[in-house]
């Protein structure tokens, strides 16, 4: 009699019809439910997709900036750490850079005022002036005038004039002076004296001969 052995578990039957059908029935359905597994994330992986998520936002920023920075002058945030001293009057009064307003959470990376201090200057990007630190602080600094956050404006007129000092002398730069590290810089509007000019310089303070 011819018999057939049923190749998947070596069961034995009397013909292969028998034996194939077996198969149709028993084994067929097992290959037909086998799950396919998904391959499991592990943290070698995960961290190898963090870094090179990092790497492209990374490549991203730079060819921004790249496309942009020709416009300014200003470095990549990061390209330097440098501090300076400052003060602004308007009429007399020293600005309150202090506020929160001004400070860290309000401004960009390359330059700001940080933790409540409002007399130093932290500079984190090469080329930046002092017409862009004060644009930061939502201040427009032009050679004739000086227009605040608030929308309110001080221009040369009659006796008063707007002043730019650096290190205690004059400057003429204005708007394209590079602040450097330990810079003393002083804003004054007004029609001050001499006298109150020089009290107005002494103000300012040593901060970043200290950082």
């Amino acid at each position: 009699m011819e018999k057939a052995e049923c190749p998947e578990c070596g069961k034995n039957f009397d013909t292969s019809d028998a034996m194939k059908q077996h198969r149709n029935d028993k084994h067929a359905k097992q290959e037909a439910t086998v799950v396919v597994r998904k391959p499991k994330l592990t943290f070698g992986k995960v961290l190898t997709y963090g870094i090179i998520l990092l790497v492209v936002v990374g490549i991203g920023y730079a060819l921004i900036w790249a496309l942009t920075a020709p416009s300014t002058g200003i470095g990549a945030p990061g390209s330097t750490h440098i501090h300076q001293d400052f003060k602004v009057y308007v009429s007399g009064n020293a600005i309150d850079f202090s506020l929160g307003k001004y400070q860290k959470p309000h401004l960009n990376a390359h330059v700001h005022l940080e933790g409540g201090d409002g007399d130093l200057i932290h500079v984190h990007a090469t080329g930046v002036t002092m017409e862009f630190f004060l644009k930061s602080l939502g201040i427009k600094f032009e050679k004739d005038c000086l227009t605040m956050d608030t929308g309110d404006k001080y221009c040369n007129e009659g006796d008063k004039a707007l002043k730019f000092y650096v290190n205690s002398k004059p400057s003429s730069e204005w708007e394209k002076y590079v602040l450097k590290d330990g810079d003393k810089i002083l804003v004054s509007y007004g029609n001050e004296s001499e006298d109150q000019i020089t009290q107005q310089l002494s103000s300012v303070t040593d901060k970043a001969k200290r950082t």
